[in-house]
């Protein structure tokens, strides 16, 4: 079962054939979805846990070859560790190299609406937390050179689908195929407890990390004009988007009747 049939079967169903405690969980943490967090959770409820991250400070090799090696060198540290979680700013190229090693593996991930996740992702690349900042804000001096710019587009259709990046029409069933659960930032409490009940557990979200500091580098206004320019550059964003709203939307009463059941 996977996250293509979340929508067909009961709730108590779902989680009852997905559940999976003793396996390796991958949490593929897509920027500004809260993801920082749920990590943060994730390595309290499931040790041993492996943040799979790169060194923003080495300049001699690209984001990309830092992050494939970083991959790897998880990888070849899962074969003598047997974490029981991982989580990184990793796409699902990434994640297939893990499940050649771990092929019962499960991912889950959080997504947002796009218009709010764009902002959030431009206003924190601003800011010293994000260390390359100095050198986002000299590549995208406004918020529309950013919105415009094609690596800041579909930023979560291409972390989700990886090499399967494909049309509008094909990305929900990538998704679908793809992910154990989905989760959103909009129903944060009940996608966290319905994952936290695919780990054997039934708890709800402790912890917010990493709310964007608000400096003066990344101040805007965002009117109509924004909005459409966000919209139009990210037509897949929005499709994975709403099918995963839609899916979870269908299921908010009967998580508040299985949350209490499991409760008592």
């Amino acid at each position: 079962m996977s996250f293509g049939d979340f929508e067909q079967n009961a709730l108590a169903e779902f989680i009852n054939t997905e559940r999976a405690p003793d396996v390796l969980w991958i949490f593929v943490h897509v920027p500004k979805t809260a993801g920082s967090s749920f990590a943060s959770e994730l390595a309290g409820m499931r040790c041993p846990y492996r943040n799979i991250h790169i060194d923003y400070s080495d300049q001699t090799r690209s984001h990309a070859g830092k992050m494939d090696e970083a991959v790897a060198r998880f990888v070849e540290e899962s074969r003598v560790t047997e974490f029981k979680s991982c989580s990184g700013h990793i796409d699902m190229d990434h994640v297939e190299q893990i499940r050649a090693i771990h092929p019962a593996a499960k991912v889950i991930t959080f997504l947002r609406n796009p218009l709010a996740r764009v902002v959030s992702d431009f206003r924190y690349a601003r800011t010293p937390a994000h260390p390359p900042y100095r050198d986002f804000i000299r590549l995208y001096p406004t918020i529309l050179d950013y919105i415009l710019a094609p690596e800041s587009q579909n930023k979560m259709a291409r972390i989700l689908c990886g090499s399967k990046f494909r049309t509008v029409t094909d990305v929900p069933a990538v998704i679908a195929d793809s992910l154990a659960f989905a989760g959103l930032v909009e129903m944060y409490p009940m996608s966290f407890n319905i994952i936290s009940q695919l780990f054997g557990e039934n708890t709800m979200p402790t912890e917010y990390k990493r709310k964007t500091e608000s400096v003066a580098e990344n101040q805007i206004e965002l009117d109509g004009f924004l909005k459409r320019e966000i919209m139009k550059a990210n037509e897949l964003d929005f499709a994975v988007y709403d099918y995963v709203r839609e899916r979870l939307a269908k299921k908010r009463e009967e998580w508040a009747a299985f949350r209490s059941r499991r409760s008592a």
